[in-house]
């Protein structure tokens, strides 16, 4: 199967695209300081849109709507962003096969403003699936009706305190398992 959009290059601009009825992912972006602005992608396979960023300094992920994933799909967002600087903001990700929003990467993300809604369609889906070393911030997110967690955040290697995450004003209901989980070790755990 092939995707819909693919962009190998850096400093990507992908704006204002309308995707749909696919088997395979929508939007792909492999470079440093993507900007993803704008699209909407329905009924999709795998990924909706899916993002490897290796120097992240400026990358920009905004107003997106992803809807409609196939039971077999991933993800509606799967972003892996090393470098400091990215921001994922005011996107909307609905009725995916696995999570809403997949974060993972060293870099630091600050993720404002979005919203999950039924992820895990077929599968144990959380709205947000936040991993990684780099600190991710989540501000005024909603995760709705998940197969799994609203928010599950760590930090990839719980045996470290590199992370540094900060969840601030989120809001997670209708759940199946209704929570902000959490899961960098505490010093008192040590």
């Amino acid at each position: 199967d092939s995707d819909a959009i693919r962009v190998a290059s850096h400093n990507a601009n992908v704006h204002r695209n309308i995707v749909a009825h696919l088997d395979s992912d929508g939007i792909v972006v492999e470079g440093d300081n993507p900007q993803i602005t704008r699209n909407r992608i329905a009924y999709f396979g795998h990924e909706g849109i899916e993002i490897d960023c290796t120097v992240c300094d400026s990358a920009l992920v905004e107003a997106n709507m992803v809807n409609l994933g196939n039971s077999d799909s991933d993800y509606c967002f799967e972003i892996d962003a090393d470098g400091d600087g990215t921001v994922v903001n005011k996107n909307l990700g609905r009725v995916c096969g696995g999570d809403g929003f997949n974060i993972d990467g060293e870099g630091a993300v600050l993720v404002t403003n979005n919203r999950s809604m039924d992820a895990g369609a077929d599968n144990d889906g959380n709205g947000f699936e936040i991993d990684g070393l780099g600190k991710k911030t989540l501000v005024k997110n909603q995760a709705r009706g998940s197969t799994g967690d609203g928010f599950d955040v760590s930090d990839g290697e719980l045996d470290t305190l590199d992370a540094e995450h900060v969840l601030e004003n989120n809001k997670a209901f209708d759940n199946s398992d209704n929570c902000l989980l959490y899961t960098s070790p505490s010093p008192r755990d040590l």
